[in-house]
């Protein structure tokens, strides 16, 4: 199913890479994440799931809970196909020492987590939404709404 056609309160996954994905790379994700997502399932049963790149750094996966929820097992098959990916194209999408941001100029720019305080006017990428509603609302947001939501 299509990332934006799963219902607002789906469930969702946010996995950030550590370089932006290259051309031959985005066909490649793209189309594992359609075999994946067409497979995944909880205790047998199938999941209505989702999945999209977004931003050319991100790998997004959700599931709709109307039709059955994401458990253990399937959370860590879905953390150990991230990882198979990622070790197939060279890309690191756990590394959380590195936050995305937008600069100045308009462009993604990684910077180490520590030091996000230097850039409280910059946007940064969200990637503790839980729900396809927090991700279309705030998956962008600015370094200082995240700073001062630390305090």
């Amino acid at each position: 199913m299509k990332f934006e056609d799963l219902d607002i309160n789906s469930r969702v996954w946010v996995y950030q890479s550590d370089r932006p994905f290259l051309p031959s790379e985005t066909e490649v994700i793209e189309k594992e994440i359609a075999l994946f997502v067409n497979e995944w399932n909880a205790h047998g049963n199938e999941l209505t799931a989702g999945g999209k790149i977004e931003e050319n750094h991100f790998l997004i996966l959700a599931v709709d809970p109307q039709y059955g929820s994401a458990s253990g097992c399937s959370i860590d098959s879905s953390v150990r196909f991230v990882k198979s990916l990622g070790e197939k194209l060279g890309v690191n999408f756990f590394n959380r020492l590195k936050v995305l941001t937008i600069n100045e100029q308009g462009e993604p720019e990684y910077v180490p987590y520590g030091k996000l305080r230097d850039f409280p006017q910059r946007l940064m990428f969200n990637t503790l939404v839980d729900t396809r509603q927090d991700f279309e609302k705030a998956f962008k947001i600015p370094v200082s709404r995240y700073l001062d939501s630390l305090k």
